[in-house]
């Protein structure tokens, strides 16, 4: 299937996991599988430095600890103005190896902290440095974790 042709009924047919998000929190909060702009919160790590991506994500993070929504973690940098952005993108040969390092921290990150939930986390190159089976993993004994303490 397309995915311009893929529809929300389409999926839910098929028992697909999705989620849904929609602007208007009075609008959702009659539909259960559905949830608003105000029940999900995205991360901004604010930095150019890779060292400090991860350091800066779980400040943010401890501000939400408390609250039930989804978080979004991206692993990205952040470029400003005055930090030479450009003069240092044109040292790497590619987008890719300028960017893979992020990742790579990621990965070690997330395997080194099992109690944090990764709702969804977002990055580029995540075939790499097996960024998908960390974050899978990460929360299926996030989930085992939590059942059998139940």
């Amino acid at each position: 299937m397309t995915v311009s042709k893929i529809t929300l009924s389409k999926l839910w047919e098929l028992n697909a996991r999705v989620i849904v998000l929609y602007g208007s929190a009075n609008k959702c909060k009659d539909h259960e599988h559905i949830w608003s702009r105000d029940e999900v919160d995205i991360l901004w790590p604010s930095t150019s430095n890779k060292y400090l991506v991860v350091d800066n994500l779980l400040h943010e993070y401890k501000n939400l600890s408390t609250k039930d929504i989804i978080v979004v973690w991206p692993g990205i940098l952040t470029p400003f103005e005055d930090d030479y952005y450009l003069e240092r993108v044109k040292s790497f040969s590619n987008l890719h190896e300028f960017v893979t390092p992020i990742l790579e921290i990621m990965v070690k990150w997330i395997k080194s902290r099992p109690n944090i939930p990764f709702n969804i986390i977002s990055a580029d190159f995540v075939e790499e440095h097996d960024f998908i089976k960390t974050v899978i993993r990460a929360n299926n004994n996030l989930y085992k974790t939590k059942s059998t303490a139940l």
